[in-house]
This record gives structure tokens, sequence and C-alpha cells, in this order.
């Protein structure tokens, strides 16, 4: 009888841990990724050339700059050497909205481009390439949008690059109880 206790005792803890880390939003799952100061929770993923889902930003993606002009990460694809060949979509908060960018480095030189603008919890859908050149493609409410470059990075190990805030400034609102929370769902 012990052995069952203890038994359901984990699976009703580890249900409540991972439910914890989950979203469902207009039919998707996404997966919570807090922040605490720059990091958010992940592991390592090796991926292909091609990555696709949706993102979604709550409330406490609203912050001020403070006069620091960053660009914020949201996801993307990389070598290992990310700040050499790296494709990504940024981000960063203004005036309470959500501005979107294409975030690359190609052979160690770092670009960023506007791409458009979003309020928060706006649903993002999301393809990012590095097949004949590097391409971010975006879909929201407020219509599509198109990054290319032709830059080829050579093929090799491709990873999962998770959500990172920052650069020169941390999470400005990280109390422990009020952290960051970006939710992604992968196709």
């Amino acid at each position: 009888m012990q052995v069952f206790k203890t038994l359901f005792t984990y699976l009703v803890l580890v249900t409540f841990l991972t439910g914890c880390n989950k979203k469902v939003y207009n039919g998707k799952e996404y997966r919570v990724y807090t922040i605490k100061k720059h990091y958010s929770n992940h592991g390592i993923k090796k991926i292909g050339n091609n990555l696709s889902g949706s993102a979604l930003f709550d409330s406490s993606a609203i912050y001020d700059l403070n006069g620091y002009d960053q660009i914020n990460k949201l996801i993307g694809i990389g070598s290992s050497k990310h700040h050499e060949n790296s494709i990504r979509i940024g981000w960063r908060c203004i005036n309470e909205q959500i501005e979107l960018f294409a975030y690359s480095y190609y052979k160690g030189v770092k670009t960023e481009s506007y791409m458009c603008t979003v309020e928060v919890n706006t649903n993002i859908d999301f393809n990012i390439s590095m097949n004949n050149g590097m391409s971010i493609d975006l879909t929201t409410s407020n219509g599509s949008y198109n990054w290319n470059s032709l830059d080829t990075v050579e093929d090799g190990s491709r990873w999962l690059l998770f959500p990172y805030f920052g650069g020169q400034m941390e999470y400005p609102n990280d109390t422990g109880y009020h952290r960051l929370k970006i939710y992604i769902a992968l196709d």
C-alpha cells in the first residue's frame, strides 16, 4: 500500500510540475519559457535547417527600456558559435507593444531588421530557415511579413536557440514572483 501512495504522490507532483510549464491558447499547447534575469529555462536541442511554430507574449513582456536600445531574442537557429552564424526572431517592448526583428549573424557580422509590431496576447506564427540563405516569415493578426538574406551558412550542426533577454540590461521586473514568460509552440 505504501508503494501505491508513494507512486500516486509522485504522479501528482509530476503532473503538477509539468502542467505549470504549458499553456493552451487557441487550441495550441505552448511551452512556457520563464526568464530570470537573462536566460530562459531550457535544455539543449539539435535541429535541422528549418524551424516553425507559434509564439505569444503576455503582459510580463511589457517593460521600460531605461535608455537601453537592446533587442531580446525570441527563438532561432544557430551553429555552435551563434555569434558567428545564426538567425533569430528578435523583440523589444516599445510603448507597451512588441516590436519584432530579424536578428542574424553571418560570419560574425550582426544584422537587425525591423519586421512588425504586435500587441501582447497576439499569436505570432513563424518559419525560420537556413536553407539557401537565411529567412524569417511571420504571420500575425496584422498581416504577413518576410525577411531574407542571400547569405548561405555552410552545413553543420544546427541548434535551437531559446528565448533570451538582454544584452546590456537584465529583465527589469524580475522579483522572484514576477518573471518574464514567453510562450512557444513548435510544429
